[in-house]
């Protein structure tokens, strides 16, 4: 984790780390999901969410659980002991509705916290969203707001 990206994560919550994936392995990937002739997503967010992926013969969605640029990451943010607690792909189509912000610390989960002390973060829920396709503005995909926090780093 550079400078900057350890600052925008203390000081935000978050930190987008751009091309982290070639236009090869994007290319793979969606093929793979395409291959799998799912049903057209609805308003409904079930709909839109699919899982198993770890599952399918080839290989190229578990090479995500330990990518070079991004376990390093978590391992600064969580520290050196980490697991995956879920995943699910979402297929977003235009004029879907989407899914809703969660969170917001009520009530109260002890597993959701973001502590800075001894020159380092600490971190309880920390989730990696890959985007296959581009996010353009007003195209929808991954939100979330920038935190609170006051710069620690």
């Amino acid at each position: 984790m550079n400078e900057e990206e350890r600052y925008l994560f203390d000081l935000w919550g978050y930190v987008v780390i751009e091309n982290v994936l070639s236009v090869g392995q994007l290319t793979t990937l969606n093929q793979l999901i395409d291959q799998r002739n799912f049903p057209t997503p609805t308003e409904d967010i079930q709909s839109q969410r699919f899982g198993g992926f770890f599952d399918w013969e080839k290989d190229d969605f578990r090479h995500l659980l330990n990518h070079g640029r991004i376990t390093p990451l978590l391992k600064e943010i969580i520290g050196p002991k980490f697991r995956l607690d879920h995943t699910y792909g979402i297929l977003m189509t235009k004029g879907n509705m989407g899914g809703n912000l969660h969170g917001g610390g009520e009530p109260y989960d002890p597993a959701q916290y973001y502590v800075f002390k001894n020159g380092r973060m600490y971190n309880g829920l920390t989730v990696v969203s890959w985007a296959l396709t581009d996010a353009l503005p007003d195209q929808g995909g991954f939100c979330c707001i920038p935190g609170s926090h006051k710069s620690n780093v």
